[in-house]
């Protein structure tokens, strides 16, 4: 394919013009021939071209104003949304084939004058791509880039005109426990260094674009009196400030609940806090600005800030000040700790960040000394799993019962389960969460002790088929799979590995019988690494094998030339694990 952007400044508004040629060559790439354009309805679009031309590039169809079809894009939990997406089809049966179109936007507000990677798809060769830039030479930008590119610029009439250009950009596939193929992408970014977009501002520093996001937000973080009264009627004779805050939490997640809400200068604006009051909800920003709220209304400062979501977020650029974020959450210092609270979920404890937005870069914004700062990572503690087996084995078959208590991402999985779907959605989600283990779910019982623990008990009544084999004459009984990722995902690997999260887990089997076996376990063993960790024992308690396994595994990235030893230390346990059978003998 080939792919351009032309971006013109004309006073105030970004006119952006965006054409595509693309080749389909069989059946299997005819999806390329589905077009969606996604733009705010605040913006001016206008479809240019969209053609469909043979293999000799002769015009075959075009697309008339009839065969477009305009309606709000998909957002996950949208309830009211301000973008929109314009659809055409222009599949075609004979192949090879191409699709040309082109479209304009003039925008009014915006952050970014671009954020283009070269590579649109990232299981599609691009042959060539372009941006151009015209702009004032007076209005001034600032520009971010990863790789190289052709570049010319020419001046004329008041207007310098910049153009980058490249010929097939690399492709970077998806990789597990990689870093973001867009931290790598070749790429450019630009921002104007005066921000004039809800309210004026700029981006010569995180300080400056904090104070912009704070500019922003003025105002909003105010309830009415009458509901302050009501509050401290509430919550007012409690004195120690962490319980307060608590409380407080408890009182959103009660009485809000999350849908995202796209609206007022392109999403960046929260409503205020007397929205979320009235209406029982809103987005991560407008339930950051109530949470703030609630806590204003005691005299508890708070800031809003600002975060990359997701288990695998892409890296904050440090050296460029922008809107790089998609989530919001409140940070709250007080004098014995510094609370961090995510105002989105209810099924989640007060001062847990989890797996969303741990163990990252974000910007707290503080009118007059907003910075970024670092969220808090989740520890071995935070993450640490118990596994406690209670197995009988009856001469062809193996059974028993498991208790778990979970921490870290499984904790949060197992609550938004339990929170957020049906019963047959849970049972369809749990059966497949134990048949990934290697286990036949007969029966289940979730636990949550308190809200105020990140944990969650299960106790489940399992089959283990596939950890009893017959070898000849005997019977040979296999261990549960650890949760150490296998090695083969770190086998000659061609991207670094980011491991967010550390991984860490005690497993105890124990295996019951009510005929006299003599059994046969394997040695001790135990493998210690820069990486983590791994020691098993074995023993009999009255006859009865007892197995304990600890594992760890630390968070960090790890460039491509130590992947191989990390590759080594997984495989080595695993050659241990297939070759340490429990046999029961007569």
């Amino acid at each position: 394919m080939e792919y351009n952007i032309d971006l013109q400044i004309d006073k105030q508004s970004l006119i952006e013009t965006k054409s595509f040629l693309i080749k389909i060559g069989n059946k299997e790439s005819n999806w390329l021939g589905d077009v969606s354009i996604h733009h705010q309805a605040t913006d001016k679009f206008r479809l240019l071209e969209a053609v469909l031309l043979d293999h000799r590039l002769n015009v075959v169809r075009k697309i008339k104003a009839k065969d477009v079809y305009t309606k709000n894009a998909d957002s996950r939990s949208t309830f009211f949304d301000d973008h929109l997406e314009d659809k055409f089809s222009l599949r075609h049966n004979q192949f090879p084939y191409y699709i040309k179109y082109s479209y304009r936007i003039i925008k009014r507000d915006f952050l970014f004058l671009a954020y283009w990677i070269p590579q649109y798809y990232s299981n599609v060769s691009t042959i060539s791509s372009s941006l151009s830039l015209t702009r004032p030479m007076d209005y001034e930008i600032h520009l971010d880039s990863i790789g190289e590119f052709t570049y010319s610029s020419t001046r004329a009439a008041g207007l310098i005109t910049e153009k980058w250009s490249i010929k097939q950009p690399k492709k970077i596939g998806k990789a597990d426990f990689s870093p973001p193929a867009t931290e790598s992408l070749q790429q450019i970014s630009i921002v104007p260094s005066d921000i004039n977009y809800g309210v004026k501002g700029s981006h010569a520093s995180w300080e400056d674009f904090g104070e912009w996001v704070a500019n922003l937000n003025s105002g909003l973080d105010l309830l009415p009196e009458e509901e302050i009264a009501t509050l401290k009627k509430k919550f007012g004779h409690i004195e120690d400030q962490d319980t307060l805050i608590k409380k407080l939490y408890h009182h959103l997640q009660d009485n809000t609940r999350y849908i995202n809400v796209s609206l007022d200068i392109g999403g960046m604006k929260p409503h205020p806090a007397e929205y979320v009051l009235i209406n029982k909800y809103g987005d991560c920003k407008a339930l950051t600005i109530y949470m703030k709220a609630l806590l204003n209304a005691f005299g508890i400062p708070s800031f809003y800030t600002l975060v990359e979501s997701g288990s695998n977020p892409k890296s904050i650029r440090e050296n460029f000040p922008s809107q790089q974020f998609d989530h919001v959450i409140l940070c709250v210092p007080t004098k014995s700790d510094t609370i961090w609270l995510e105002n989105t979920v209810s099924y989640l404890p007060y001062n847990y960040l989890g797996s969303f937005t741990q163990n990252r870069k974000a910007l707290l914004v503080n009118k007059g000394g907003s910075q970024l700062v670092k969220t808090p990572a989740l520890t071995h503690t935070d993450v640490h799993q118990t596994n406690t087996y209670h197995l009988t084995f009856e001469g062809d078959r193996l059974t028993g019962t498991l208790y778990s208590k979970l921490k870290g991402e499984d904790y949060e999985k197992i609550a938004y389960v339990e929170t957020n779907l049906s019963s047959q959605e849970k049972k369809k989600y749990c059966h497949k969460y134990f048949n990934n283990q290697g286990f036949e779910l007969i029966d289940l019982t979730i636990h949550q002790n308190s809200r105020s623990l990140p944990e969650v008990e299960l106790t489940a009544q399992i089959d283990l088929p596939k950890h009893l084999r017959q070898v000849g004459p005997l019977r040979i009984i296999s261990l549960p799979a650890s949760t150490m990722p296998a090695s083969e995902v770190f086998k000659d690997r061609t991207r670094p590995v980011r491991l967010m999260m550390p991984i860490d887990a005690h497993d105890k089997v124990i295996i019951d019988s009510s005929q006299n076996w003599t059994w046969k376990l394997p040695e001790n063993f135990s493998l210690i690494s820069e990486f983590g960790t791994y020691q098993i024992t074995y023993e009999l308690v009255n006859n009865s094998p007892v197995i304990n396994r600890r594992i760890s595994l630390g968070s960090r990235d790890i460039p491509i030339e130590n992947t191989a030893e990390l590759y080594t230390f997984l495989l080595e346990i695993e050659t241990y694990e297939s070759s340490a059978p429990i046999i029961p003998t007569h």
